[in-house]
């Protein structure tokens, strides 16, 4: 009768109940026995979670998000290629290196360069997308003449036939759009008309166009 009545009860309280209604001791003992192996048991539905609701994923909590806002504050200028000029196009412009430095929200490093004005005593400075093998100090020539090396910028015409340039220009005067990210390159491709080949595509270009 005991173990009939204790376990028809559903739940730790109608066992209490049950135990407080007994009259006998020794019912009183096995029935304190009885309860301690059920709870002591982890198979035993007394120690189970009688809720059957399911619980709510990280993927839920975090929800579906918004659209991506970039941070803006520590940004340095654009990085561009100096202003196409009457110097350049008939001469020279030569510029100094003076220091690497990174700018948050983009992968490649960015080289400062100053360049002295000609027709005031005064230095411009202008940042460029830092190529591999670059150092501070280090001169940098923007001209037609200027010799094929990492630093130097030099219309297309000038670069010989499969090349690897980077910071190259898409439209006259733009100041470098193209193979501008991280490890990125492209590559002076001949065609019927000049070809520069990118990781994204092919772009037919002039042949005055810096890079």
């Amino acid at each position: 009768m005991l173990h009939g009545n204790v376990l028809l009860f559903d739940g730790f309280n109608g066992l209490l109940k049950a135990l407080w209604g007994l009259k006998d001791f020794s019912c009183i003992i096995k029935a304190f026995f009885l309860l301690l192996s059920l709870v002591s048991n982890p198979n035993c539905d007394l120690r189970r979670r009688t809720s059957t609701i399911g619980r709510v994923i990280r993927a839920q909590c975090k929800g579906a998000g918004s659209v991506f806002k970039s941070h803006t504050h520590h940004h340095k200028v654009p990085a561009k290629f100096h202003s196409l000029d009457y110097g350049e196009r008939n001469g020279y412009l030569k510029g100094v290196m003076t220091e690497i430095i990174h700018d948050p929200g983009r992968g490649a490093p960015l080289a400062r360069v100053a360049f002295r004005r000609p027709f005031r005593y005064k230095k411009q400075k202008e940042l460029f997308v830092a190529a591999k093998g670059m150092y501070t100090r280090q001169l940098l020539y923007c001209s037609k003449k200027a010799t094929l090396v990492v630093e130097n910028v030099l219309p297309l015409r000038a670069i010989p036939e499969e090349a690897v340039v980077c910071n190259a220009e898409h439209h006259v005067g733009d100041r470098g759009v193209l193979a501008r990210a991280s490890g990125d390159y492209g590559m002076v491709v001949p065609w019927t008309a000049l070809r520069f080949w990118e990781a994204c595509g092919t772009f037919y270009v002039k042949k005055n166009l810096r890079a």
